[in-house]
């Protein structure tokens, strides 16, 4: 919403400038993390039915990692226990760049668990996002497990994992051989098709 911004640390300016620079340097100072987990179910986010346990940002062979290719896939993972039976929850990810812009919201569709009561125990659900679709920089995810009908939050763990991704400029991304700024929300790689037509030739009358 702000063009610039002021980085605090204890009443001291830290840096003032351009949004998406200050919010940059936040992030990779060291204050979002690619794993949160909390060991002590009474200190986690949740209530006295649901918990989070743990969110994490994963490879694609499930390293925990904080830097990701652009071209490869992407994992959001919340691990959760359910303390009371007769529930139906959705976990959910919010997603938000470096200049705090909702790239998006996903909520779990996985129809194994759409609509189905949960008995009591520890899940663990991941969702993929694939590669090619985000735009390069900082993001920061919120971990939400809510009742969508009717409507309750259960918990609400706001920005609390962050991860960049990383546009190598090797030529075979949505890039190509353009090495300048490239704005936008999401970066995805698109099918494209030409069809070339010969030249016509007009015979005049």
């Amino acid at each position: 919403m702000c063009s610039r911004a002021i980085l605090l640390n204890k009443g001291e300016i830290v840096q003032a400038g351009a949004a998406h620079d200050v919010v940059n340097h936040y992030l990779h100072a060291g204050h979002i993390q690619p794993s949160v987990e909390w060991p002590d179910s009474a200190q986690a986010p949740g209530n006295d039915i649901v918990r989070l346990r743990a969110v994490r940002v994963k490879t694609e062979a499930g390293r925990i990692a904080d830097r990701f290719d652009i071209r490869k896939p992407i994992d959001l993972e919340v691990e959760f226990d359910v303390l009371k039976a007769g529930h139906i929850f959705v976990p959910v990810f919010n997603l938000y760049n470096e200049e705090d812009v909702t790239v998006f919201i996903a909520h779990d569709r996985d129809p194994a668990w759409q609509r189905t009561p949960r008995g009591v125990g520890r899940y663990v659900s991941t969702a993929r996002i694939p590669g090619n679709f985000l735009a390069e920089g900082m993001m920061t995810v919120a971990s939400l497990m809510m009742t969508e009908d009717p409507f309750r939050l259960h918990a609400h763990a706001p920005r609390v994992i962050g991860f960049r991704v990383d546009d190598s400029g090797d030529g075979d991304s949505a890039r190509g051989d353009f090495h300048g700024r490239w704005p936008g929300v999401v970066r995805p790689l698109l099918e494209w098709r030409t069809r070339f037509e010969a030249v016509r030739r007009v015979t005049p009358d």
